[in-house]
């Protein structure tokens, strides 16, 4: 039983120091033109019902973004679990998305408990959680990541009123017009 207690112990460090690692390293995204309804609809398949609130999809056409498949699937999958983490079972993600200028956006929206002002100034720092059993790296590295994608990812919440993130990516002909 030691043995075992120790082999496990072993393979969750091995898991820790690997993530560490992995944010150390610039995401170095593979782009791809990519439809971002269809990766979010593949998002939620993944989830197969499993969630444990009321999820709400609303899709609206945006345009297409160049963007690396699994590394924004990364992004909407932990944008998703945080939520589930803040409202609990009768609570409500809605996620939409909008065309702004250019730009295609995903919106993943709760009405959980809400943060505070010094909650979300530390939000995206490495290593903080605002959870018992988080790491603190998930919004950190979903940030890191947009950011390496050339979008971006901000935050809007008020105690008792839910949270908002909202990803902005730029438009695929936005990028090529800017080239030029």
């Amino acid at each position: 039983a030691a043995m075992m207690t120790i082999g496990s112990t072993v393979r969750k460090m091995t898991t820790l120091m690997g993530t560490v690692a992995a944010l150390s390293r610039d995401p170095n995204p593979k782009l791809h033109v990519v439809d971002v309804n269809t990766l979010v609809d593949d998002v939620l398949k993944g989830f197969n019902g499993a969630v444990g609130a009321t999820l709400i999809r609303q899709s609206h056409s945006v345009p297409l973004v160049e963007a690396d498949p699994a590394q924004l699937q990364q992004v909407v999958l932990n944008l998703i679990l945080n939520a589930q983490d803040a409202i609990g079972p009768d609570g409500r993600i809605t996620l939409r998305t909008e065309s702004n200028a250019e730009a295609a956006q995903l919106v993943v929206e709760d009405n959980g408990c809400g943060m505070d002002h010094a909650t979300i100034a530390g939000l995206f720092r490495p290593f903080r959680s605002t959870k018992g059993k988080g790491l603190g790296i998930g919004l950190y590295q979903c940030r890191k990541i947009l950011q390496a994608h050339g979008g971006t990812l901000n935050v809007m919440s008020e105690p008792g009123k839910g949270t908002r993130f909202v990803i902005r990516l730029r438009a695929h002909d936005a990028r090529k017009r800017q080239a030029t």
